[in-house]
């Protein structure tokens, strides 16, 4: 008697030929996504929106798919899901048994997901109270290494971010789609805003008996043998229940109308890849000869004294992701007025990421104290240091510009009306003096004595910045302006406007305490 060979669901060819096809052409798609929600987010906060077009397609190009539809992102698009599929496939052929888990560790273990995601919101982006290097992300991590430009640097391998990694693709071995299910934070965004979606998986109880086929094959582990209708944010959208039915019973549907799923699948797949790449498009295109001619015209332009650095064209070197990127700056009036990526060893997803805001960034403030660009750390900081080594040979070496290096404070000053001209080298005359400031909610003041001739304490007097802001900018722009004697000094990442709000406060005060000497 011939025994009916096992043919393969289409909806399972399908969904494998995508996931290949977006680890190969898009590993890092997962790393964008969530690196633009954490861009829009901190925009929606400061109110500030002007460089937002690319996250802003990246986010429409998964949003709208996961609200409608569910999460097909996470069962056919993301590359780290993929990477967990593998190693769930290959584990399963190595052992005899599948190793489960109960459906009350698998409940209390998928909470983790949601409560990170929160404390990555609150204490990460909304507050800025701990910050973190891409190096501890396993997903930076793997999104560069995935792709096929080389091995990365000894240092991405010695990260903490590398171990999570192994770990991760150990507990995957075990636990069929492991980060998905406990700990991804982006995972546990599209479930929260997934319960609405059309696409859902119905199925009559009455039919399955004691066939539990569907619950022991759910990769998002959902008891999936409970309920007639699944409407579970946890649902990777994979259809594997669907392919897996003996009996036909488990169905793709839209309301009471039954659905392809492999149609349904590549739909969305299709929807939110191309979208995607339409936003990539507008990330290289968006740092345009337009914007780099006005940034050149507002600091070239800006009326502002010679700056620190002698005119020409420098080049520095760094190391990146994969290897050395080398920059070309070019200095005219004194100031920093374009800078050009000779080349790079980084994959140009990152790469382009970060070029265009970094350069912008550092060609506005005049310095190289600019934030590395989330999802993009690595090739940031590579043409940051390169920019620095750049202009370590272009200082000017003058009394004027004591100790002046190119990682130090911007150049630029504040605007005539702000601080004197002369703050700057004139002598203070012995005394305390009060000055105010506009802050984020209200004003700052605070008193500067002057002892010596030199700035010996401020203190703040009163503010009404929220207090975790506040404290993050008094803690280090204090000191920096009482080392530095002086108020040109950078603004702390992530409490800006209290840093601003200080920082014109003593200036104010400062007006009152130098000397005329003419």
């Amino acid at each position: 008697m011939k025994t009916k060979k096992r043919t393969i669901p289409a909806i399972n060819i399908v969904r494998r030929a995508v996931q290949i096809a977006c680890f190969l052409l898009a590993p890092g798609f997962f790393i964008s996504a969530f690196a633009a929600l954490k861009s829009v987010f901190k925009s929606i906060i400061s109110g500030v929106f002007e460089t937002q077009l690319p996250d802003l397609i990246i986010l429409f190009a998964v949003i709208p798919a996961t609200v409608f539809f569910g999460r097909f992102f996470c069962g056919f698009v993301c590359s780290f899901g993929a990477l967990g599929d593998f190693v769930w496939f290959i584990s399963s052929k190595l052992r005899r048994k599948p190793r489960l888990i109960s459906e009350k560790a698998d409940r209390f273990l998928k909470a983790f997901k949601y409560l990170l995601l929160l404390f990555i919101v609150a204490a990460v982006w909304a507050l800025g109270a701990v910050t973190f290097d891409n190096s501890v992300s396993p997903w930076d991590i793997f999104g560069m290494c995935a792709t096929l430009s080389g091995w990365p640097s000894a240092p991405a391998l010695l990260s903490v971010g590398f171990a999570l990694l192994l770990l991760i693709i150990a507990g995957s071995a075990f636990i069929e789609r492991f980060f998905c299910r406990y700990a991804c934070p982006l995972g546990a965004f599209f479930s929260i805003i997934s319960k609405l979606r059309f696409i859902k998986i119905r199925k009559q109880r009455e039919i399955c008996g004691n066939c539990r086929l569907c619950t022991l094959n759910c990769p998002a582990g959902i008891s999936m043998y409970r309920y007639d209708r699944i409407s579970s944010g946890e649902c990777f959208n994979c259809f594997e229940c669907v392919s897996i039915c003996p009996r036909k019973n488990a169905r793709a549907s839209v309301g009471a109308y039954d659905v392809a799923p492999f149609a349904a699948g590549v739909a969305a797949a299709a929807a939110i890849t191309g979208l995607y790449y339409a936003g990539r498009a507008a990330s290289y295109d968006f740092y345009s000869p337009a914007q780099d001619q006005a940034i050149k015209k507002i600091t070239a332009e800006s009326g502002m004294p010679c700056g620190m650095y002698n005119d020409g064209k420098y080049t520095g070197s760094a190391q990146g992701f994969r290897g050395m990127t080398t920059v070309e700056v070019e200095i005219k009036n004194g100031y920093i007025t374009d800078i050009k990526v000779i080349s790079s060893g980084d994959d140009p997803e990152f790469m382009n990421r970060a070029k265009y805001s970094v350069i912008s960034d550092i060609i506005s403030a005049q310095s190289t104290n600019v934030d590395a660009v989330s999802g993009a750390t690595y090739s940031s900081d590579a043409i940051i240091e390169a920019v620095a080594d750049a202009l370590s040979s272009a200082v000017i070496s003058s009394p004027d510009f004591p100790g002046a290096s190119p990682s130090a404070a911007p150049v630029a000053t504040p605007a005539p009306s702000a601080i004197p001209a002369q703050t700057e080298t004139a002598k203070y005359a012995d005394g305390t003096y009060t000055g105010s400031g506009m802050g984020f909610r209200g004003i700052t003041t605070v008193t500067v004595t002057v002892s010596g001739g030199k700035i010996t304490d401020i203190s703040v007097i009163s503010y009404h910045d929220d207090k975790s802001y506040f404290r993050l900018a008094s803690s280090t722009i204090i000191s920096r302006i009482i080392n530095s004697q002086s108020v040109n000094v950078t603004a702390v990442s992530g409490a800006t406007y209290s840093s601003e709000g200080i920082i014109d406060a003593v200036a104010e005060a400062l007006k009152s305490a130098v000397k005329n000497n003419t």
